[in-house]
């Protein structure tokens, strides 16, 4: 029996174990949450409890783990004979906000038909479990193995990335990485990302507040605002020319979006350059001018960018939260760029069309690549053909994932692919994994893991 054979096979006879144990990490609420932060649980205690889980099935099935101040875990298979050779699989407990627009409970991880609803089915709890269990597999299967292999589940992929950075300088680079946290086939480079604020006074004859609700890494999908009274029949009026979804009561408006990830613009619904139109052409608001202008167009027009830049593709440009109140305006802005474009490029962009604003930049990661010709890249290019063997090319991604942290030795690889049965739900209502894709997924993780520690 050839091994992909043997992983057929445990696959089958493990399959209620690996989908109970989907269905509880993903039952989990792994929300960052300011409010329960503390030393041993740095992002709250939701991302905490999930860690601790993990760890503990992990200490159940005999590995050695190590839980760095509610940083990181580690989940180590030692290789064969004593090395300092790693190969990592990196993924991520942490989930995005849940937003509105649920039909399932978000933590309920309720399975219909084929399909598992929860918050983090297909970003990336589910990819951390089919991790593990590939581990499991590979464990259990006691071959010969020239590397260590760790899992490694990082705490803070949605917001800073800081766990990751902690856990390179803690432990220094493998020889190779992978994160499950994009698609099949191989994603040889990502784009740059840049999370911008903006923060200045404006004087409103129509609103006197505005608020927002999701994460500054996903399309906006809702805005509140509270009008001036004088201003709600002339708001009333303008609202009956333009076609977004919204809802008005008394002063109170309600501007409805379709959240999606940052870097999938053209799969979302932005709220929030809904109620920039409206503002500024149709209701004669001179501030709101210069941000309909910038942002109506996801793909950076309003910011002087090009539609495509060869070989990454498109800039993805982002106004997702925004906070007004005493005439105190702050919007954040995520932009996912290709090379040849900077963040200082990007940053002098926006105070030029924005002289009255102060521009600020809280999170930076420049574009990465990586070399077709790494042999471990090879290995990797060798499970695509075999387990999903789509004749997709690799490709370059706007998504940011933990490969960016490990400078040249990483990639993302999976999970998702043409033909597994879902739609990109990643940040958007309903999530969900289609559970008739998880064999040939386990399988891809599994070969993958097994290629890499045995080259």
């Amino acid at each position: 029996m050839n091994l992909a054979e043997r992983i057929k096979q445990w696959t089958e006879q493990h399959n209620d174990m690996i989908v109970e144990g989907m269905v509880d990490l993903l039952q989990i609420p792994t929300i960052y949450e300011e409010e329960t932060v503390s030393e041993e649980a740095p992002y709250g205690e939701g991302i905490a409890n999930g860690l601790a889980w993990m760890k503990e099935r992990a200490d159940q099935d005999g590995f050695n783990t190590f839980n760095d101040k509610g940083q990181y875990l580690v989940i180590e298979l030692p290789a064969s004979e004593k090395t300092d050779k790693r190969i990592d699989v990196v993924g991520h407990m942490d989930v995005v906000s849940v937003g509105d627009g649920w039909n399932y409970d978000p933590f309920g991880a309720e399975i219909v038909g084929d399909n598992l609803y929860a918050r983090g089915a297909q970003d990336m709890k589910v990819a951390v479990w089919l991790s593990y269990v590939s581990l499991l597999l590979i464990k259990e299967m006691d071959l010969t193995l020239t590397h260590n292999l760790r899992l490694v589940v990082g705490t803070d992929e949605e917001s800073s990335f800081e766990d990751i950075v902690y856990y390179v300088e803690q432990n220094g680079l493998p020889n190779f990485m992978f994160t499950p946290d994009s698609s099949f086939q191989i994603t040889l480079g990502e784009k740059g990302d840049a999370a911008f604020s903006l923060d200045g006074q404006i004087q409103s004859t129509i609103v006197d507040t505005v608020e927002t609700f999701n994460s500054e890494n996903a399309i906006n999908d809702r805005v509140d605002v509270i009008l001036k009274e004088e201003a709600i029949d002339k708001v009333t009026e303008a609202l009956e020319e333009l076609t977004f979804k919204h809802g008005l009561v008394g002063n109170s408006l309600t501007i409805y979006g379709k959240s999606a990830h940052s870097s999938k613009p053209e799969l979302g619904e932005n709220a929030l350059a809904h109620l920039f139109k409206l503002l500024a052409e149709k209701l004669d608001e001179e501030w709101a001018v210069p941000f309909n202008a910038a942002f109506n167009d996801y793909n950076g027009a309003g910011l002087d960018l090009k539609s495509h830049y060869e070989p990454m593709g498109s800039p993805t440009v982002n106004p997702s939260q925004c906070h007004l109140t005493d005439g105190e305006l702050r919007l954040v802005v995520d932009i996912r760029f290709p090379n040849p474009v900077t963040k200082d490029q990007l940053q002098a962009t926006l105070e030029s069309k924005f002289p009255n604003f102060t521009i600020g930049n809280h999170f930076h990661f420049p574009p990465t690549e990586i070399s077709m010709d790494n042999p471990y890249v090879n290995q990797l290019m060798g499970v695509y053909d075999d387990w999903i063997a789509e004749n997709q090319p690799a490709f370059y991604s706007g998504g940011i994932t933990y490969a960016k942290l490990f400078q040249g030795v990483g990639v993302a690889f999976g999970i998702t692919y043409l033909n597994d049965g879902m739609e990109n739900r990643a940040h958007q209502a309903d999530e969900y994994f289609n559970l008739s894709a998880m064999p040939t997924v386990l399988g891809a993780l599994t070969d993958a893991m097994v290629r890499l520690v045995q080259l």
